[in-house]
């Protein structure tokens, strides 16, 4: 099974079948001192070249915005800022020190999906002929959609559908409060209890879908997070 899961998210990128979602168990520690775990999408799948990855987003009200935190093997866990941050920095001309007010989202890719839920590119192509010189000029330009969500998509189990991407209405997810966190990581070893939680939904899966002839699963961060070989399906926000 964890084969199969391996072969779809290596050669699916050229099949008719795309790429297949990304989910990681994540924990999560409150601003009250409680540890929460679940599980989270990392990155839905589809049929461009990467992954629609999803992260963290902090904006301020100075007119500063941080870059993107999106998901990828190298993620190495996030504290939310959220509300008035005094900030301290050193530098080579003495100590600065910059107050703001900052609001985190989570960052949820839409650029795989219209309203309606159905695939869509978002590429606009232009192309430019110079006859003089005999070459064609192509520009491309993707045009990424995301949500700022102020809370995370947290399954407090695995979900019995496993493609997350498309929102099953049967498994929703809780909405944790991004306010509410003091820091989110990806979990890269889980615990025995939900790696048989992975492998029983798995199996379910596979079970309840055995006719289907473009069978494949999902797969999850903690196989991956080592195999530098998958980095390249991990979108970079300068795309």
């Amino acid at each position: 099974m964890l084969l199969v899961a391996h072969l779809a998210f290596l050669s699916l990128a050229q099949a008719d079948l795309g790429n297949g979602d990304l989910l990681a168990v994540c924990r999560v520690a409150l601003r009250t001192g409680k540890r929460v775990e679940g599980v989270v999408l990392v990155a839905s799948g589809g049929y461009d070249r990467y992954l629609s990855t999803n992260g963290f987003f902090e904006l301020t009200n100075d007119s500063i915005q941080s870059m993107p935190l999106l998901f990828s093997r190298k993620f190495g866990g996030f504290e939310p800022r959220d509300g008035i941050v005094n900030e301290t920095r050193v530098t080579g001309v003495g100590t600065r020190v910059r107050r703001f007010k900052a609001t985190t989202y989570f960052l949820y890719d839409m650029s795989h999906r219209t309203p309606s839920g159905l695939m869509d590119v978002r590429n606009e192509l232009r192309a430019a002929i110079d006859t003089t010189a005999l070459s064609l000029t192509r520009d491309i330009s993707h045009h990424l959609r995301y949500e700022l969500l102020r809370y995370i998509p947290l399954y407090p189990g695995v979900p019995p559908n496993l493609f997350l991407g498309w929102e099953d209405p049967s498994a929703a997810p809780e909405k944790l409060a991004v306010k509410d966190i003091a820091r989110f990581d990806l979990v890269r070893d889980p615990s025995p209890e939900w790696l048989k939680r992975i492998a029983a939904a798995e199996s379910a899966y596979c079970a309840d879908h055995a006719e289907d002839p473009d069978l494949f699963l999902p797969t999850w961060y903690h196989r991956i997070v080592n195999e530098s070989v998958y980095d390249n399906l991990f979108r970079p926000w300068e795309y």
